[in-house]
């Protein structure tokens, strides 16, 4: 016969934070709000089974002397939660209708929280509009400093300028749109990038990669249609598929190849068109060719 059932008296307020002694031991009452834990069980695994009464907890620690942390965050369901090893909920249902973090959550909601304590993923049950977009069915992520991290447009959407196509889009940890799927061609620093091809963002807004709709020179150099263009942050091109045969710092690169830089400028790959003579080093035609950061051969 297994041992009864812990419980535990915490206030709704926040202010308990009385030891837990692992034997079972009842603290001092106080409030009205009851936890069940299930510390006879409690063995060290990646979660542990939780259940409590109407109560909300952000925050519960295992270990010699556990204390009962921070409460009621969130009210979530009376049925089980899962915990992390150290005790901090890990996932919950919640008991009732709750908005977090701006977003409407009907009650029954999943939600997913970081070790600390700020909620990681919700699963969205219906369509709703999430600062200004028109977000679909399915998970919505968030960074650990509450800033949306992934969620799924339910139609073609302009989201910071960029024309997004219904689907998945992802931001950086400061807000900027980190990658989206283009619902047309749209241009971006001398870029026409095609319309059904992923774009990826600095965490400052600028382009870092693209897929091109067209053959264009960009900063001199012809790139090819349907190929990559990738940059640095400083806006210098980091990468790009040659349209044709193309002379570069007297080095002749092999048309269909990719070209790559260092963020000054200087040339970091190449595939050579012909048999050339570089630095004093012989090469072959269609040989590859690797810089250093100085220029010198690698």
């Amino acid at each position: 016969m297994s041992p009864p059932n812990r419980l535990l008296n915490s206030p709704y307020d926040n202010s308990f934070e009385g030891p837990l002694s692992t034997s079972l031991q009842e603290p001092e009452p106080r409030g009205s709000a009851r936890v069940l834990r299930r510390l006879d069980h409690y063995s060290g695994d990646s979660s542990v089974e939780l259940e409590a009464s109407n109560l909300s907890i952000n925050k519960i620690f295992f270990g010699q002397s556990p204390d009962f942390g921070r409460v009621l965050k969130y009210p979530l369901d009376r049925s089980r939660l899962r915990l992390f090893p150290g005790g901090q909920v890990q996932s919950g249902v919640l008991l009732d209708d709750t908005v977090i973090q701006g977003v409407f959550c009907e009650k029954g909601t999943e939600v997913l929280l970081y070790e600390s304590g700020e909620v990681r993923r919700i699963s969205l049950r219906k369509n709703q509009t999430i600062q200004g977009m028109p977000c679909g069915r399915g998970d919505i992520w968030f960074h650990q400093n509450g800033k949306l991290s992934q969620v799924k447009l339910a139609l073609d959407h302009t989201v910071q300028g960029v024309h997004c196509a219904q689907g998945d889009i992802w931001f950086h940890e400061n807000g900027k749109l980190a990658q989206a799927t283009l619902s047309s061609d749209q241009g971006f620093q001398g870029a026409l990038c095609a319309k059904g091809s992923g774009v990826w963002f600095h965490n400052h807004g600028e382009l870092a990669q693209g897929t091109l709709a067209e053959s264009r020179k960009i900063v001199g150099i012809p790139c090819a249609k349907d190929g990559k263009i990738s940059f640095h942050s400083n806006r210098r091109i980091s990468s790009a598929l040659l349209s044709r045969d193309f002379e570069l710092h007297g080095i002749v690169c092999k048309e269909g190849s990719y070209v790559r830089f260092y963020n000054n400028g200087q040339i970091y790959e190449v595939t050579l068109a012909t048999e050339q003579t570089i630095q004093g080093v012989h090469f072959s035609e269609g040989a590859t060719v690797y810089f250093q950061e100085n220029g010198n051969l690698a």
